[in-house]
């Protein structure tokens, strides 16, 4: 319910903005501030409700979030294949104005190939989110294997965290 919410909310606010006069940054912002005034959040900056914040815990951890919506990924390996992990991923919504919460989450599983789309517990621009993660990483692994150097190349700006934690790994590998 919640979830339909905050689309309902994003969709309501998205209406009423003229797009021709607004570059995207903005419009997003707009989105952003409906769904948390729905939430009871009033006093955020453009950038705490737009900006999307990524921490790292070495080895297999990543926290993300904003002011609405956060979450966690736990990669871990699949058996003793180096080339395939098991991803937990879960999110955590704001606990409504009316304080009443859901009911704890199910377990869903997703088999490796299969879109996201099919648990219909997620909605679907998370769903689509989530394919398109899965095969970029799929296909970053078969870059890796395939490249001449054995490794992947890391953009400079985009990609500095990667970079910072192999350089990380580095160093404590070296001790």
């Amino acid at each position: 319910d919640l979830l339909e919410a905050l689309s309902a909310a994003k969709t309501a606010r998205a209406e009423h903005v003229d797009l021709h006069e607004l570059v995207a940054h903005d419009v997003q912002a707009h989105q952003e501030h409906a769904v948390l005034h729905h939430l009871g959040s009033h006093d955020l900056s453009d950038a705490e409700v737009i900006d999307s914040l990524k921490y790292n815990v070495f080895p297999n951890l990543m926290f993300s979030g904003g002011a609405a919506i956060h979450g966690l990924s736990i990669f871990r390996p699949l058996g003793y294949d180096t080339n395939k992990c098991t991803i937990d991923r879960m999110t955590f919504l704001p606990v409504p104005k009316d304080g009443r919460r859901p009911p704890p989450a199910e377990v869903i599983t997703i088999a490796e190939g299969e879109s996201y789309a099919t648990a219909d517990t997620l909605n679907e621009f998370t769903a689509h989110v989530l394919d398109q993660d899965t095969s970029i990483m799929r296909l970053q692994q078969e870059g890796m294997h395939a490249s001449a150097k054995g490794a992947e190349t890391l953009s400079t700006y985009q990609e500095s965290r990667v970079r910072w934690l192999h350089e990380t790994l580095e160093k404590y590998l070296s001790r």
